[in-house]
């Protein structure tokens, strides 16, 4: 089941917990969009344990092109901020 970001908030619709992030590259493209922390209490713990190759970053804006889905290679990413 397929369940975008915009219909979901924490803990929300199918159990899916999204929230919003801002990453900064490190070629200095901007990528803002949400992940899928299902099964985390904070956003911080959710990168503090991934170990997966590439972050997947859905419902995405990178400059003035939208995306479905982004893959992000987490050695690429300078920095990271949530979006309120």
């Amino acid at each position: 089941v397929w369940v975008a970001p915009s219909e979901s908030s924490a803990g929300g619709f199918g159990g899916v917990s999204w929230k919003g992030v801002t990453f900064m590259l490190e070629n200095g493209d901007k990528v803002v969009g949400s992940v899928n922390v299902t099964g985390y209490d904070r956003l911080s713990d959710y990168f503090r344990t991934f170990d997966e190759p590439f972050l997947e970053v859905y419902g995405c804006r990178l400059g003035n092109r939208e995306f479905e889905l982004l893959y992000l290679s987490p050695s690429r990413v300078i920095w990271k901020e949530p979006v309120e």
